[in-house]
C-alpha cells in the first residue's frame, strides 16, 4: 500500500479516489464538476460527500474535496507523489517543453488568490500544464492546501514558490551542493 504525506482526511479520500479508478461511472461524474462550485455538482455529492461535514459545507475543506476529486478523476493516470504544487510545476519546467517563465506566471497567479475558491478555480488550467508532461501530483497535500488557504495562505505560497525555485529542482541550474563540490 502506497503511503502519503498530508492530513489524514486528504489522505483517505485519496484513497478514496483510488478505489473508484475502475468505476467509469465515478469517474464521468466526478469529472463533470470541473471548475464549478461544490453546490452546482449534484453528481458528484455521492462519491465524495463524505469527506466534508456539515459545519464544513461553503468553506475551504468542500472546495479542496471537491477540486482534487473533480482533477483527480481527470488525471487518474498520474502518478502520486508526496511533495508540493510548486515542486510538481519546477518539474514540468524541467521537462523543457513548457516554458519556466510561463509556469512561474501561473504560480504567481495562483498565489495571488484572495480565497481558496478563487484558487480552485484558476488550479484546473495549473494541473493540465502539469499533468500534460506527466508529472505527478501530491492529491492530499494539494487538498490540504486549499483547505487551508484562507488561513495560511503566506506560509503556502512560500513552501510553493521555495520549491518551485529550489535549484536541486531545475536540471538545467546546479543546486547548491554542486556548487560547493565545483568550488572545492
Amino acid at each position: 500500500m502506497t503511503t502519503y504525506k498530508g492530513p489524514e482526511w486528504a489522505i483517505g479520500l485519496q484513497r478514496h479516489l483510488e478505489n473508484l479508478q475502475a468505476n467509469n461511472e465515478a469517474m464521468a461524474e466526478l469529472r463533470r464538476g470541473r471548475g464549478k462550485n461544490p453546490d452546482d455538482c449534484v453528481e458528484m455529492h455521492r462519491w465524495v460527500s463524505q469527506f466534508v461535514s456539515e459545519r464544513q459545507l461553503g468553506t475551504g475543506r468542500e472546495w479542496a474535496v471537491y477540486t482534487v476529486a473533480s482533477e483527480f478523476a481527470l488525471h487518474k493516470d498520474l502518478h502520486s507523489c508526496d511533495e508540493s504544487l510548486g515542486w510538481s510545476l519546477a518539474k514540468a519546467a524541467g521537462h523543457g517543453s513548457l516554458s519556466e517563465v510561463g509556469l512561474e506566471r501561473r504560480l504567481l497567479q495562483l498565489i495571488r488568490s484572495r480565497n481558496n475558491e478563487e484558487l480552485c478555480r484558476r488550479l484546473p488550467r495549473v494541473l493540465s500544464l502539469v499533468a500534460s508532461e506527466g508529472v505527478p501530483i501530491s492529491w492530499p497535500r494539494l487538498a490540504g492546501d486549499v483547505d487551508r488557504w484562507d488561513n495560511d495562505k503566506g506560509v503556502i505560497a512560500k513552501r510553493w514558490l521555495r520549491d518551485f525555485f529550489n535549484r536541486s529542482n531545475n536540471p538545467q541550474e546546479p543546486d547548491a551542493a554542486a556548487i560547493i563540490q565545483g568550488a572545492i
